[in-house]
């Protein structure tokens, strides 16, 4: 069966939560392969929500499954397209596609979830 999420983030309003609660939201939300591959960028905010926006995306596209954000992970291949991957074992029967867009003002992604 497929499903499918997307969502889109205001960067100002994330940048404004970032600004806030800088370490909580990172650790709360993000794994550490994905706060240092933002951080590693010259305008991480932007790649923080794009990350942000794809985890939501994901999480919409499993609906009814128990999932957390921390359990989504979005990585990226060799030449930059992302990967979600799902930490969680009871889900490893689900195929996830994953495309991330941005501009200075919004990210939003699109996640296609193949439900085995």
């Amino acid at each position: 069966m497929l499903k499918i999420g997307n969502d889109i983030v205001d960067i100002k309003k994330f940048t404004s939560v970032y600004t806030k609660h800088k370490d909580k939201l990172l650790y709360r939300v993000f794994t550490k392969e994905e706060i240092d591959y933002c951080l590693s960028k010259k305008y991480p905010i932007i790649h923080l929500s794009g990350k942000f926006a794809a985890k939501e995306a994901v999480k919409k596209a499993v609906e009814g499954k128990s999932i957390y954000l921390k359990d989504i992970m979005i990585v990226n291949k060799h030449n930059g397209a992302p990967i979600a991957k799902l930490k969680s074992c009871n889900l490893n029967d689900i195929d996830i596609q994953v495309s991330i867009s941005h501009t200075n003002s919004y990210a939003t992604a699109v996640a296609i979830a193949n439900i085995i």
